[in-house]
């Protein structure tokens, strides 16, 4: 490494040999060996189901996964065990005569690493039911890397993601956890990320329109993907007597409960609808200021959206509604986010149908993925189209959410 050429790495690539990393090109030359065994195999997932009292066709799914690529103490298995925790928890309340109003689904995926394939093939093999059924998708995937929450969640679940850290204990300071998440922001307002996949929530938010929530406790992690993410450190550098690990399981569980068990679902498309404008404008910036590009009728779709989605807000804010009239809006809850994706799938990526949001390959996020796209193969005549598909995702969002409202007064 000390014959590598070219810039100095950036400061967080610097790693801790005594040299300047540089990042090339040579002018030293390395001659690698690679052998990757390439076979058919079999996955084995691990599923667990309550059912539900009421609504046992709707599902709240908790998942995590199980392979790793050395001991993967703290990925996956920190959020295996806090899985495992929050199923336990659950089957106690279950002994005791507590059966949550929907059906909740604990999974442990396996084959994440090579392909997300436990969850994909899960995903697939269920689509239907899933379409028809799936209220949320929980994920956990490197569970407690250190003690500062980290949470991740399709826009209209960001601020029922907020308010339940607020009925549960930070791991360091016994104060509520919204607290100390919401310190480290200016404006006291902790940051929902946005999730966009290269987990196992992949399948079910950019494949089947599934609202998601992905989370973990974030810290230094100079072993991810190592032999040296083992228990040991585990246990007496990261979580020593794993108190982290059960504020984790804590947290899923009441998310779970609250999904599994709320009259009138969370989901506030509002916030969702101001966050496509974020969309709006990051795939604007990422067109250039040599060649700008104004997607205003996406703009003029999204601000109908937020209009009907506020409407039925403020009225579910004054009502209490029937349990009859309840479930059909909560039907109609279900169906915007399924509104945002495409059968057809992204151009090279069938697998990839939302509208909004898309994992590149690189790691790296894409917002309206298929105008990103076009943009970086320069093929800018493909974004009209493409803008128009958006459009009519985001009024069909918003015709749902007017059919919604309008349950509302045929149920008085």
């Amino acid at each position: 490494m000390k014959h590598l050429g070219g810039p100095v790495a950036p400061k967080d690539w610097q790693g801790g040999l005594p040299l300047t990393y540089r990042i090339g090109p040579g002018p030293v030359t390395v001659d690698m060996d690679v052998q990757n065994d390439e076979r058919i195999g079999k996955l084995r997932s691990v599923i667990g189901v309550i059912r539900g009292r009421e609504e046992p066709d709707k599902m709240v799914i908790l998942g995590n996964h199980l392979d790793a690529w050395s001991y993967g103490a703290v990925d996956p298995s920190g959020g295996t065990a806090a899985l495992l925790e929050t199923a336990r928890a659950f089957g106690e309340a279950l002994k005791q005569g507590h059966r949550p109003r929907r059906t909740v689904v604990f999974a442990v995926w396996d084959g994440e690493e090579p392909l997300l394939g436990g969850s994909t093939q899960w995903a697939l093999d269920n689509a239907e039911a899933l379409r028809g059924g799936a209220v949320t998708y929980i994920n956990v995937d490197a569970g407690v890397s250190g003690a500062e929450f980290v949470g991740g969640a399709t826009p209209a679940l960001a601020d029922f993601l907020r308010d339940v850290t607020k009925s549960v204990p930070d791991p360091l300071t016994g104060k509520p956890l919204y607290d100390a998440w919401a310190s480290r922001f200016e404006d006291r307002v902790p940051q929902v990320n946005t999730i966009v996949g290269a987990t196992d929530y992949t399948a079910f938010q950019e494949y089947l329109g599934v609202s998601c929530i992905d989370m973990y406790f974030d810290g230094p992690y100079g072993v991810y993907h190592s032999m040296y993410d083992n228990y040991f450190r585990q246990s007496t550098v990261v979580d020593p007597g794993f108190g982290i690990g059960v504020v984790l399981s804590r947290l899923w569980g009441t998310l779970a409960w609250r999904l599994a068990e709320i009259p009138v679902l969370p989901m506030r498309y509002s916030d969702y609808a101001r966050a496509a404008i974020g969309y709006i404008e990051a795939v604007e910036a990422h067109a250039g200021s040599d060649k700008p590009l104004r997607l205003t009728a996406a703009r003029a779709a999204a601000a109908r959206w937020e209009a009907a989605a506020t409407e039925l807000e403020q009225r579910l804010a004054k009502e209490t509604l029937a349990a009859g009239t309840a479930r059909a809006v909560n039907e109609k809850l279900l169906l915007v986010e399924r509104a945002l994706v495409e059968p057809a799938g992204q151009r090279g990526r069938p697998f990839i149908r939302h509208l909004l949001v898309a994992p590149q390959p690189s790691y790296r996020s894409a917002y309206l993925p298929r105008i990103w796209d076009a943009l970086d193969r320069n093929d800018r005549g493909a974004v009209p189209a493409h803008e128009a598909e958006v459009v009519a995702a985001f009024d069909r969002a918003a015709a749902i959410l007017l059919e919604a409202t309008a349950l509302l007064e045929a149920g008085r």
